[in-house]
């Protein structure tokens, strides 16, 4: 197996759900509206909240009957080998599913399977993992889609998300900064479930 290069990382520049394709996360497999994989579209940093906010988009499917909110994309391929984003899933019954998507690729699995944060939590998590093959280099690519309350993600708007992936084979700090995260809130709150409850209360 080829070692892969700094050059072949930043080909992969791109948590993903842009233009929602593909069905790598678990809210892709649930509900089709997006995918947690960030190999499949381009990412541009951003460092406030009005930015992230004005580049977090709202899909509403009404044949699935759900609707999926998802962040831009957060690339740290080239120098760190992954990327992140957020995605919520919210059902017409109310149900929501609320993940912080981790995808890291190298030319090893590291067999991730567990996340935690330095508070000693830990959370659910799904995973998936497919080889793909870039000019005959061979790259592995493993997507954990960490399951997060709406609890947690609204008590670290202030201070980001730090979130430890592992495995058998090796680990990965996903860091998600702060403005990401209030931005990412902001447009959730948006979603015509939460809405309706706000006005019925």
């Amino acid at each position: 197996m080829k070692p892969i290069t700094l050059h072949r990382l930043s080909v992969l520049v791109v948590f993903a759900l842009a233009g929602l394709l593909g069905s790598c996360s678990a809210a892709g497999i649930l509900t089709g509206l997006g995918n947690g994989d960030a190999t499949t579209s381009k990412s541009q940093a951003f460092s406030t909240a009005e930015e992230v906010y004005a580049h977090t988009i709202i899909n509403h499917d009404p044949y699935k009957g759900a609707t999926a909110v998802r962040s831009p994309l957060l690339d740290r391929s080239l120098a760190e080998s992954h990327a992140m984003l957020l995605i919520a899933v919210e059902s017409t019954s109310g149900a929501r599913l609320i993940e912080f998507s981790v995808t890291d690729c190298g030319s090893n699995w590291r067999n991730l399977g567990r996340a935690g944060d330095r508070e000693g939590n830990q959370f659910p998590v799904r995973v998936s993992r497919r080889v793909e093959n870039w000019s005959g280099t061979v790259v592995c690519i493993e997507s954990v889609s960490v399951e997060l309350s709406a609890e947690y993600l609204e008590a670290h708007r202030d201070t980001g998300l730090s979130i430890k992936v592992w495995g058998s084979a090796g680990e990965r700090l996903a860091e998600f900064p702060a403005c990401y995260v209030e931005g990412f809130c902001r447009r959730l709150a948006e979603l015509p479930g939460k809405q309706a409850a706000q006005g019925s209360s």
